[in-house]
């Protein structure tokens, strides 16, 4: 099943306030954090620790990404409106 990035930002409230739209409604997602240009792959269940970016040095920022199935992008695209 093809995967779509819903979402990309350093942003941690942003991240979680869309992670937890995703669970109220049942979205399966996969997650995925770059900090310091080391990668780590997570399942959509597990917790993301980090702190906002903002003030933050370049070298210490961390990008967050969110993707979901295919057909289930429209509906998710919808429920988290401008954020994403």
């Amino acid at each position: 099943m093809k995967r779509m990035q819903l979402y990309n930002g350093n942003s941690l409230d942003d991240f979680l306030h869309i992670k937890s739209i995703l669970e109220r409604n049942n979205i399966r997602f996969d997650t995925e954090n770059t900090l310091s240009g080391g990668k780590g792959r997570m399942l959509g269940n597990l917790l993301v620790f980090g702190r906002p970016s903002s003030g933050l040095q370049d070298e210490h920022r961390q990008d967050f990404k969110i993707f979901v199935d295919e057909h289930e992008y429209d509906k998710a695209k919808g429920l988290i409106g401008y954020i994403g």
